[in-house]
């Protein structure tokens, strides 16, 4: 279990298999372990596996509410990664992931041999659309910060996992032994919501960002995604209309998780091909 030491901190990352890199990042209340599966699919298919914990997740020192956090920690995290392991990757990304991990793609084309953009919140596009599925997005960003900031943040998680499963009950439902973790790493979340509203610039991408890119991402999206996350696929196809967008039916905003081995076809089939 290496862990890699960069200007803010520590962020712990495993490195598995032999052949070309392929760099997994979460998103939010996640860890790199929950690629397990998929990173288990690419080893088999020849390629090395990396799965880091952004920092204050997974076994990182957890973001406590107090400490000041921006998107460009993560940046700079993932820069750092990709410098120690010395090789260009394929960058594979699930929801927030994305743009926390899109300055390596916008801004470091050189060492990104492709691009796998799994259920990927591309809210900027929405919001210089001024498109009013953005407001669902900005409503759970903003009800979330109310109860971590009135302290209810068990309420917090509740609205957030509930509104992105689309079905009440999920948090309740869901395993003490994940509640925990989950728990751990509100405060962190909290950060990210917390910036993006007071400032939406550092997420990218944008309009500019999509139609700048050297490659072109495979999207893979759930059937039963919430409509944000639809309004913002179908917006990046408007824009670059030579990208696939893989809907996978029957599956969530954690396709990547909870429909795996439908991913994985699609996945190495873009990896091999770039």
């Amino acid at each position: 279990m290496p862990v890699l030491n960069f200007d803010h901190g520590q962020m712990h990352y495993d490195v598995t298999g032999h052949g070309p890199a392929v760099l997994f990042v979460h998103g939010s209340l996640a860890a790199g372990a929950q690629w397990r599966n998929l990173a288990q699919s690419v080893v088999n298919a020849g390629f090395t596996a990396v799965t880091p914990d952004l920092p204050g997740y997974g076994r990182n020192e957890p973001w406590t509410v107090e400490r000041p956090w921006t998107p460009a920690i993560d940046a700079a995290a993932l820069k750092a990664l990709v410098e120690e392991l010395d090789t260009s990757v394929h960058l594979v990304t699930h929801s927030g992931g994305t743009m926390l991990s899109f300055p390596l793609l916008g801004d470091t084309p050189e060492i990104v041999r492709s691009a796998v953009w799994l259920e990927p919140s591309l809210w900027g596009l929405l919001r210089e659309q001024e498109n009013p599925k953005l407001r669902e997005i900005v409503e759970l960003a903003t009800t979330y910060v109310a109860h971590m900031d009135a302290g209810a943040q068990e309420e917090a998680i509740e609205v957030f996992i509930d509104t992105w499963a689309r079905r009440p009950g999920t948090w309740a439902a869901t395993p003490e032994k994940m509640q925990e973790k989950i728990r751990r790493v509100a405060a962190r979340l909290y950060h990210e919501w917390n910036s993006w509203l007071s400032d939406y610039a550092p997420y990218r991408p944008y309009t500019e960002d999509i139609r700048s890119l050297s490659i072109d991402p495979l999207v893979i999206k759930g059937g039963k995604t919430i409509q944000a996350m639809n309004a913002a696929c179908a917006s990046l196809v408007e824009l670059r209309p030579c990208i696939k967008v893989i809907e996978i039916e029957g599956a969530g905003h954690n396709v990547p998780f909870t429909h795996s081995e439908e991913v994985a076809g699609p996945l190495l089939d873009h990896l091999r091909s770039s």
